[in-house]
């Protein structure tokens, strides 16, 4: 049993995952399913401490269904830091033909 130490917000959970992307880590393994009697709920761990995080307070019915949840939460990660990227790259693109 995975002891709760608090319950985290998605925009926190993406907070902790990119953490763990910028070292390396398979975001995919880092993710832990809890079965208890109302369904499942997902942890990630703590990137600067060894504590687990639940992921909302949401239980899901199935394996499934919490995992896709989780692979949701992935999919908006990389989105966030697609458009990061993006607009990182247009702002330096502008300042450049400024300069020019």
């Amino acid at each position: 049993m995975i002891a709760t130490v608090m319950t985290i917000n998605l925009t926190q959970a993406k907070a902790e995952l990119k953490l763990w992307q910028q070292q390396g880590k398979n975001l995919l393994a880092l993710v832990k399913l809890q079965h208890s009697k109302p369904g499942f709920s997902l942890y990630i761990p703590g990137y600067r401490c060894n504590n687990w995080y639940r992921l909302s307070n949401r239980y899901y019915c199935n394996q499934q269904a919490a995992l896709a949840a989780y692979g949701k939460l992935l999919d908006s990660l990389s989105a966030d830091i697609c458009n990061t990227e993006s607009s990182s790259k247009r702002s330096t693109h502008i300042s450049s033909e400024a300069a020019a």
